[in-house]
């Protein structure tokens, strides 16, 4: 039998665990595979490990691992395959496929945008765009951004700023203190998927910011739009149909050939 494994971040916010868990029930109802599991990279349980065990003793013979990521980055590349290669193993009579994440698409871009006016009714009055990207190590993180900061520049006719949780300069902290000064309006737009942490911390910095001088607003998380639904469903059908060899996929990625 063939399984799917969806593999989402985790989060210790209750309410994004179950915001996660709700929207891939709700991209398992849209797939005809008779086995599917939902697994955490970090804090939740089942983990990946977890996750495909379960798969294996209710009879899975190939099963295709998703990683529930926005971009590129170490969990995509190294933590992921590497956890993969080990349950290969584990499990040499079992086919493992390997998903990929989102990656930069215009159809998300223009989910922003949704998000952009979910916050404010017209972009006519001064104001100033933050995308905020969770961070990474791995350069390819801000090349990513970057290129959606662009795209979602000539959809709504503005400039917009970059900046990111971790790893990366300029840190959103950096960020808000650059623009306190500009006046007008500051649109904080994350770059994140669902509610957590990250997201609780950018509600605080906020709130602190407009108890001074400024004036932000946050928009939400992509969250459950249809669009985040159908472009998952469409890497899972990507992921099914393209069986790798894990251990040479993971050779790849590390090379830099990430295709």
């Amino acid at each position: 039998m063939e399984g799917v494994l969806y593999v989402s971040h985790g989060t210790r916010i209750k309410e994004g665990k179950q915001e996660a868990v709700q929207f891939l029930k709700s991209v398992q109802a849209h797939m005809q595979v008779p086995l599917q599991e939902i697994c955490f990279l970090e804090i939740l349980s089942p983990s990946i490990e977890e996750g495909v065990d379960k798969l294996v003793k209710q009879g899975a013979h190939k099963i295709s691992v998703i990683p529930v990521l926005l971009l590129c980055a170490t969990h995509a590349y190294r933590d992921i395959p590497l956890t993969i290669q080990a349950m290969q193993i584990k499990y040499p009579e079992v086919s493992f496929c390997y998903g990929r994440p989102l990656g930069v698409q215009q159809r998300i871009v223009n989910v922003l945008e949704e998000r952009i006016l979910d916050k404010v009714a017209s972009l006519n009055e001064p104001h100033t765009i933050l995308l905020v990207g969770r961070g990474s190590y791995m350069p390819e993180t801000k090349k990513d951004i970057k290129e959606i900061a662009e795209k979602l520049s000539a959809n709504v006719s503005a400039d917009i700023e970059i900046c990111f949780l971790a790893a990366v300069h300029p840190s959103f902290e950096e960020a808000l203190e650059m623009v306190r000064n500009r006046g007008g309006l500051t649109i904080i737009l994350p770059y994140l998927w669902f509610d957590g942490w990250l997201f609780r911390y950018m509600q605080e910095k906020v709130e602190e910011a407009n108890r001074g001088d400024m004036k932000v607003v946050l928009c939400f998380p992509l969250g459950n739009h249809p669009i985040m639904r159908l472009a998952l469903l469409e890497r899972v059908e990507e992921a099914r149909s393209h069986l790798f060899l894990i251990s040479a996929e993971l050779e790849r990625r590390k090379s830099g050939s990430h295709g």
